[in-house]
């Protein structure tokens, strides 16, 4: 699977849950996995948050996203 990364924050800012949530909901009013299609990558001092390719798809409205 493809990851998109699409947000990076301080490791200690609390917006890092509050988005990775909000996409994590995302996931779930499409009918995909949350844990499978967002996720959050510590890298030193910084988290980037990812989507996967399949849950960037369907809100960019990609041919196979199902999209209407």
């Amino acid at each position: 699977m493809s990851w998109i990364a699409i947000a990076r924050f301080d490791a200690s800012d609390p917006e890092a849950q509050r988005a990775m949530r909000h996409w994590e909901e995302a996931a779930e009013d499409v009918g995909l996995i949350p844990n499978s299609n967002v996720h959050l990558e510590q890298e030193g001092t910084e988290l980037k948050l990812f989507i996967s390719e399949t849950l960037n798809d369907f809100f960019n409205g990609q041919p196979g996203s199902n999209y209407l």
